[in-house]
């Protein structure tokens, strides 16, 4: 076979955009050719109902559109492909009667006269055929795309990240305690110093989490397009490859992996930031510890015992250190409770599909409405 093909799918697809974007799959627009193919597909009286034509923007997978309509512009772009073979499965399926036998008269009957069509069970036009052909034990498979986007990063960070950083703040805060106990010991004026980077950390935390929460709800956000174009990219994979579109179908996915790797870096950057002015102050503390042993030498006329000191020393260190990673793993478990604030917005959508969801650390179960038949679970490996 030589040409150039086009594909109508039996399962229309059509990506979020308008319904001229939809038709065009981002060829050039001839205005004469367009209308007499908006002519023959039946779209007229559908544009005429949209609000804004066919400017109009669709939702994912035209999720707005009825079926019919959705099968229209389907074979409305493969015909404007001007192609010379036409594969078809199943065109018709979806819209009426009436108008089914308008477009395979005008549409693949008369407009596409000239061109091999391929079309698939349509048994109520096969007095008007060329050639019959019978497949036995022939099967169709639609590439499914359905895609975890919510449910994928959100619950593993959930489940496997959130835990260990809870346990990592609980062990933190009892060896802060031991060490300021033996600080204490040594030189119960370093308690002073201690409290007082103890709340400027505080509140460096906070300044820190009111931008972290917002850029990681942010790098949730820009995550969602790239799935969403993933799925619809695996949805329509038969039909992006006819029309030769992977390179447009690449760049629309680059586009949002480069939005959503923005997010992501300003998030690590923020994180980073955070880190290093906590470096600063923490090296300010251990310095302000040894110059006070210093001082405090002298005063006393060399009286201190310097078992004392170095032992005070090495626990300041190792209390900044301590200091600084519990503000880290503190500020990194509230903003993954993001990840759960996520997940638990869908408990609270009365007209979702999914009404409870229960972890078990290895697999997630999904349960459905009572009045639906469908469940299932996923496990982690």
């Amino acid at each position: 076979i030589n040409g150039k093909i086009a594909y109508a799918s039996q399962e229309p697809w059509l990506f979020a955009g308008s319904v001229r974007q939809n038709i065009l799959f981002g060829r050039n627009m001839e205005q004469v050719r367009y209308n007499h193919v908006i002519e023959v597909c039946q779209l007229k009286r559908d544009f005429s109902l949209l609000p804004y034509g066919d400017k109009t923007i669709i939702g994912e997978r035209g999720i707005s559109l009825s079926g019919g309509q959705r099968a229209r512009i389907n074979l409305a772009r493969a015909v404007y492909a001007d192609a010379d073979i036409y594969l078809m499965d199943d065109p018709l399926s979806a819209v009426d009667a009436h108008v089914g036998k308008c477009m395979f008269e005008k549409c693949i009957n008369k407009y596409l006269g000239n061109k091999t069509r391929i079309v698939t069970h349509q048994l109520q036009y096969l007095h008007n055929v060329d050639r019959i052909i019978v497949l036995k034990n022939g099967t169709i498979q639609n590439t499914s795309g359905r895609v975890l986007n919510r449910f994928s990063k959100d619950i593993l960070e959930a489940v496997d990240e959130m835990l260990p950083a809870f346990i990592d703040c609980l062990q933190i805060g009892i060896a802060l305690l031991g060490i300021i106990i033996v600080v204490a010991t040594a030189n119960v004026w370093l308690l002073i110093p201690t409290v007082l980077i103890g709340i400027v950390f505080y509140y460096m935390r906070i300044f820190y989490l009111a931008t972290s929460r917002s850029v990681k709800r942010l790098e949730g956000v820009t995550r969602l397009p790239v799935f969403a174009h993933l799925s619809a990219t695996l949805q329509g994979l038969s039909t992006i490859r006819a029309f030769g579109a992977e390179a447009i179908l690449t760049m629309e996915f680059d586009n949002y992996q480069d939005i959503h790797s923005s997010a992501w870096y300003i998030f690590i950057s923020t994180s980073l930031a955070f880190g290093f002015w906590l470096d600063i102050f923490c090296v300010l503390y251990i310095t302000l510890v040894t110059l006070s042993f210093l001082v405090l030498d002298n005063y006393s006329q060399g009286s201190m015992d310097d078992g004392f000191v170095c032992l005070a020393i090495m626990q300041s260190i190792g209390l900044t250190g301590m200091f600084q990673w519990g503000m880290r793993q503190s500020a990194e478990l509230e903003n993954q409770m993001t990840s759960v604030e996520r997940i638990l917005e869908y408990k609270y959508l009365t007209n979702f599909l999914i009404s409870l969801i229960f972890i078990t650390p290895r697999r997630v179960l999904i349960f459905i409405h009572p009045d639906r038949t469908i469940h299932g679970y996923f496990e982690k490996h």
